[in-house]
């Protein structure tokens, strides 16, 4: 039994940053609605809706703070539900990791950020536009392979068994992401973010079953992640005079989804 819960409120960033000889500790407060919608709550209803509580925000013990490096989650709980039921109110507890606790990389998340290198043919040059060659008089279009150099960010990180590593892979591979994004403090604008793989490897640690997964996306700020195709004539000769919006066209190549429930992040 799993529900579709909304965040209602989330104060994200928090103001009530507390310190003490333990170091720095956060309260977060997320309000969800789309629950049961009934004021009788059995012991079983309130174990799913913390679990899809947690899962539709994306959270889990050991997690970091959405913002605020250093920070990781230290604990959550059902704080309060409304008299009608369809709402509850989610408190995260985070805190500053102790060394002994850092040391151990299985918990931490691990960002690495790359430069890959691909091959591909063009007919246009950088800003779109056809290349020409000519011979005795003669026009035609010019085809060239060129090397495309694009960042990739892969995020290691550890999920609870609830993470459904076979429907992330379905709702979010080869697919952008319609709305900005931080990946590890990276941000990113819409439609610049493609993932490009997502592997999971199941791990049993301290008798509680969990998933090592791998994230890898690929970022690309300049075409995001577009392609332009140019008007050709019966002589397969592209026009001198085109233009965007008269001979040359910018296509979305690959399907757009919201990252916000995706557990990469």
């Amino acid at each position: 039994m799993a529900l579709s819960l909304v965040v209602k409120a989330d104060t994200i960033q928090g103001s009530n940053i507390r310190v003490d000889k333990s170091g720095y500790h956060l309260t977060r407060r997320i309000v969800v609605g789309g629950c049961f919608g009934t004021s009788d709550w059995s012991t079983v209803q309130l174990a799913v809706l913390q679990n899809s509580a947690i899962t539709s925000i994306g959270v889990f013990r050991g997690s970091p703070h959405p913002w605020i490096s250093g920070l990781y989650c230290s604990n959550y709980h059902i704080a309060s539900i409304a008299e009608d039921g369809t709402t509850c109110e989610i408190i995260v507890e985070y805190e500053e990791q102790q060394a002994d606790k850092q040391s151990n990389s299985s918990q931490a998340p691990i960002l690495t950020i790359d430069s890959v290198v691909s091959s591909q043919q063009t007919n246009v040059d950088k800003d779109g536009y056809p290349l020409y060659v000519s011979y005795n008089g003669e026009e035609q279009t010019g085809t060239v392979n060129i090397d495309v150099v694009m960042a990739q960010i892969t995020l290691t990180r550890r999920e609870p068994y609830t993470c459904n590593p076979l429907a992330q892979i379905t709702t979010y591979n080869e697919k952008v992401n319609s709305g900005s994004v931080s990946v590890g403090g990276q941000f990113c604008p819409a439609s610049t973010l493609k993932v490009s793989g997502i592997n999971a490897t199941s791990q049993v640690e301290n008798g509680t079953l969990t998933y090592l997964m791998k994230y890898t996306f690929l970022y690309d700020p300049i075409n995001y992640w577009t392609a332009t195709v140019a008007y050709q004539d019966k002589e397969g000769k592209i026009p001198f005079d085109v233009d965007y919006g008269n001979g040359l066209e910018v296509y979305e190549m690959y399907p757009s989804v919201s990252f916000s429930g995706f557990a990469g992040f």
